[in-house]
């Protein structure tokens, strides 16, 4: 991104014709690039510490890019997931200015094995799935649904009388959703 700037568009005269499109690919990106971080699993406090660093990198590359100021929703949303990560389960339901897609997706990192995540109830790779999330962004609560009824179905089946501590915030978001 950087070479991209210093070596193409810095020559550019008329940035006003290329800045919308270069922003709308950079959300478009910052985007994909959120979902894709929201389904790592499982993910260790040394793995969240990573993450946090990696953002904050990835956040300084895209400023350079278009030299603008950090109030873009893809840049609020970046910065809190960011924040996301170190918070305890029970309090990511108030979190804000993060979809509420990522977030549920995020849960599922800190759930136990039992309560697999959507895309392994469909069969699907992450690359497959993040992708779908990108193009159907309007469905991700109902993929989530999907998953966690088949967790249901699963403890049924078993017999077992408790649920992942993780569930019932995964199920309390979905109501807000």
């Amino acid at each position: 991104m950087t070479h991209l700037s210093r070596e193409y568009l810095s020559y550019l005269t008329v940035k006003s014709v290329i800045e919308p499109k270069i922003r709308e690919f950079q959300d478009s990106l910052l985007s994909l690039y959120l979902l894709h971080l929201s389904v790592i699993r499982p993910l260790s406090d040394g793995g969240k510490m990573q993450l946090a660093s990696d953002i904050a990198e990835t956040e300084r590359v895209f400023l350079q890019l278009l030299e603008r100021d950090r109030s873009g929703e893809a840049f609020r949303n970046l910065r809190s997931f960011r924040a996301a990560l170190f918070l305890p389960e029970g309090d990511i339901i108030s979190v804000k200015n993060v979809p509420r897609g990522v977030l549920l997706h995020h849960l599922f990192s800190r759930a136990g094995e039992a309560l697999v995540s959507p895309h392994q109830v469909v069969k699907w790779s992450v690359g497959q799935y993040v992708a779908w999330l990108h193009s159907h962004p309007h469905e991700v609560a109902d993929m989530v649904r999907g998953g966690v009824q088949w967790y249901e179905d699963m403890i049924r089946e078993s017999g077992a009388t408790t649920y992942d501590p993780i569930y019932p915030i995964i199920i309390e978001l979905l109501k807000q959703s």
